[in-house]
């Protein structure tokens, strides 16, 4: 019997350390499935501004306020997709070297910044290119 109460203590060393692995082993589990589900809202969150700025792009009447740099009524469209709550900004800028974008009206600071941009051609009337940026912030 005195042989059994000494194994008896490395057992339980043995059984605490496998204990102590399996719940490293659980915590790193659920904080990479948390991280990776971020990715995935991501992911989605860039489709929809992508599908949102294909909306524009494909749409006749919405290609001319591109065109047209009406800035308040395309803002006026993308205000009806997203919910409230969520901030967004819709930037049209000059499609040359020289007359390039700024970024204003976007949080620099404290803020995650989403953005896409589209290049809106022209309509049937008239050949004038531009930038359609579109930016998301929570």
């Amino acid at each position: 019997m005195v042989i059994f109460s000494k194994n008896k203590r490395g057992w339980i060393k043995i059984t605490e350390a496998i204990l102590g692995i399996l719940m490293l082993t659980g915590l790193l589990l659920v904080l990479y499935d948390s991280r990776s589900n971020v990715f995935d809202e991501e992911e989605k969150l860039s489709e929809y501004m992508n599908d949102i700025l294909l909306n524009i792009a494909e749409n006749e009447t919405l290609r001319s306020f591109v065109i047209a740099d009406d800035v308040f009524s395309l803002e006026d469209f993308v205000s009806q997709k997203f919910a409230t709550g969520i901030n967004f900004s819709v930037q049209v800028c000059n499609f040359s070297k020289t007359q390039g974008c700024v970024d204003s009206g976007v949080p620099t600071e404290d803020k995650q910044v989403y953005t896409e941009e589209r290049i809106i051609g022209s309509t049937l009337e008239e050949y004038n290119p531009k930038i359609l940026r579109l930016y998301v912030w929570f």
